[in-house]
């Protein structure tokens, strides 16, 4: 309601300032009313610079030029400023609540990814690792894999993914040995 009523202020504003200066000019400006129409039209982006062309004076047609713009201008800041309003209003509402949303998410994927003892290591299991869970699907298809199976096929995963560590490692370090020799020996020198 605010806003409505700051608009209708501007509009009746720039419509009085247009009727003042233009009203033995342009058509549009004869009458408040019409000034009114002709301000709300330039207001949402209907607006010509070329009405202001019939004037005799110079200084008029610039000012003409430089009213529409301040219309424009400020009627633009104006729905801006609504817009933040509502952006503002919106997030103090959302704001309040956002802790409990989140914590209800979190309450709710618990029991999703909750560790299962029996089919832990088959839903668990890291994207390069799921080739090594391949051999053991069909078998816990058809049967309920007990809670050691499950913990042999995640310490199966993790030591591939070791040995693999391992190897990167073991190449990087023979790899850096004739750096490490230069260094010592310019060291030693």
């Amino acid at each position: 309601m605010n806003f409505v009523i700051l608009y209708f202020i501007l509009v009746f504003m720039f419509a009085i300032i247009g009727g003042v200066n233009f009203v033995f000019e342009i058509g549009d400006f004869q009458g408040l009313f019409k000034s009114c129409l002709h301000v709300l039209d330039t207001s949402i982006g209907n607006y010509d610079f070329k009405i202001y062309e019939t004037i005799d004076s110079y200084w008029l047609t610039i000012f003409g030029q430089c009213y529409t713009i301040a219309v424009v201008v400020t009627f633009n800041i104006l729905v801006l400023n609504l817009i933040i309003a509502i952006l503002s209003n919106t997030y103090q509402m959302f704001d309040t609540k956002s802790s409990g949303l989140f914590l209800s998410k979190i309450l709710q994927s618990r029991d999703e990814m909750r560790f299962d003892e029996n089919y832990g290591s088959f839903l668990l299991t890291m994207t390069p690792l799921n080739c090594i869970v391949l051999p053991f699907v069909p078998y816990g298809m058809l049967r309920k894999p007990s809670p050691e199976m499950n913990k042999f096929i995640m310490v199966l995963q993790y030591s591939v993914f070791i040995v693999i560590c391992y190897i990167f490692f073991l190449v990087g370090s023979l790899l850096m040995i004739p750096f490490a020799y230069l260094k010592c020996l310019t060291t030693k020198v």
